[in-house]
């Protein structure tokens, strides 16, 4: 049985986040379980004390380690009202909700040591911390480095996909992607366009055809199609002139996408990206 984790914070795309889970949810009859990670940096946890307070003057420690203290309790309580609150939104949406953990330290830190239980990672384009021009949060691309799931980034709207762009380059994770996306009953139902971007040549046709060859085995209605220019501004334009709410890529590729998921082109895509994002590894 699949199962999938929600990463959950203040920020306002936490909506999204549950609603896609919920829909990913119920599509394949799979448990959540809701994740709220709360930074020890900023939040030691109650009557810890924090080592950098060890100052000589013992009065102002035991000041700033109560207010500490007092702001990790309140941190905790918000983390719990925000967990119940997420719980109550995913099960109006039919979602079955297997738990909703609290945790203190570092959210991939988390991640890695939480990945192997679960299929599927949902998480935020934008964390709380976010500054309000950073279009992407700063947790995002270590996932996509770090972790090996298919992680589901959410923007700010949950719109029900009805078809999927299925972004190829004939690499490993490519490949790797197309399976995925022909196995996985997420997929079922939907329209599935697999896209490339480069000039019309033989080569490029061929491994589509063998992409959309698998696809179809397994009975995915597939639309195929080449596009040149910029890889991000390419697909998104592609994406919105055929109606798609959802993209699915392999983290990593070749040829004029080898560097994709590397340094600018992460969040250039990850900007340009009107829809949500599934990455593949």
């Amino acid at each position: 049985m699949s199962k999938i984790l929600a990463c959950l914070d203040g920020s306002a795309v936490s909506a999204a986040v549950c609603d896609f889970a919920a829909w990913a949810g119920t599509t394949l009859d799979a448990p959540l379980t809701l994740l709220h990670v709360l930074d020890q940096r900023r939040y030691p946890r109650p009557g810890q004390a924090t080592p950098s307070l060890l100052v000589n003057r013992e009065h102002l420690l035991t000041e700033l380690a109560a207010l500490d203290a007092q702001r990790g309790t309140l941190a905790e309580d918000q983390g719990r009202l925000l967990l119940d609150a997420a719980q109550l939104r995913v099960e109006e949406q039919q979602a079955r909700c297997a738990g909703a953990v609290l945790q203190h330290g570092d959210l991939i830190g988390s991640l890695e040591s939480l990945q192997e239980d679960f299929d599927l990672i949902v998480l935020g384009r934008q964390g709380e911390d976010s500054p309000p021009k950073r279009l992407i949060g700063r947790h995002l691309e270590s996932a996509i480095r770090l972790l090996h799931r298919p992680l589901l980034v959410a923007g700010h709207l949950f719109v029900k996909p009805s078809g999927v762009l299925l972004a190829y380059d004939d690499s490993n994770s490519a490949r790797k992607a197309v399976t995925w996306v022909a196995t996985c009953r997420l997929f079922d139902g939907l329209a599935c366009h697999l896209v490339t971007v480069g000039r019309d040549r033989e080569e490029r046709r061929a491994a589509l055809a063998r992409a959309a060859e698998e696809l179809r085995a397994r009975g995915r209605t597939v639309t195929t199609a080449i596009t040149d220019g910029d890889v991000e501004l390419g697909l998104e334009r592609y994406r919105k002139q055929h109606g798609l709410e959802l993209v699915v890529m392999g983290a990593f590729g070749h040829s004029r996408l080898r560097h994709f998921f590397m340094g600018s082109n992460t969040r250039n895509m990850l900007e340009a990206a009107g829809s949500a994002l599934i990455v593949v590894r």
